[in-house]
């Protein structure tokens, strides 16, 4: 097989997971006694954030490795590097324009 078969098979993998992960998650919980409609939305919202978190992470994780897996040697290295750079800048940026822009500088996910 060439890689771009492997590959475009690595997408499709992941993309059906994803979609299955995600309807597996969202379905509804059984309603405990005295639980209304409000305390159901907060706890979905804080669900999302935090599988929006944890997906976060594992891409800032594993991002490198992946951008640079076809290349060798320094090149390759290179692009580890770099890409770290990139992450971290981007992460710094976001924070701080997160905070400049809430009116009482507090930091939003």
């Amino acid at each position: 097989m060439t890689e771009h078969i492997i590959m475009m098979h690595g997408h499709v993998f992941g993309a059906y997971f994803g979609l299955t992960v995600a309807w597996w998650l969202s379905r509804s919980l059984p309603r405990r006694v005295g639980e209304n409609a409000q305390t159901e939305k907060v706890q979905m919202a804080t669900s999302s954030s935090l599988f929006a978190m944890l997906g976060t992470l594992f891409l800032w994780i594993f991002w490198p490795a992946i951008n640079s897996a076809l290349l060798e040697g320094t090149k390759k290295r290179n692009a580890v590097f770099n890409t770290y750079y990139a992450l971290a800048v981007s992460a710094v940026t976001a924070t701080s324009m997160s905070a400049l822009s809430h009116p009482q500088g507090k930091i939003n996910m």
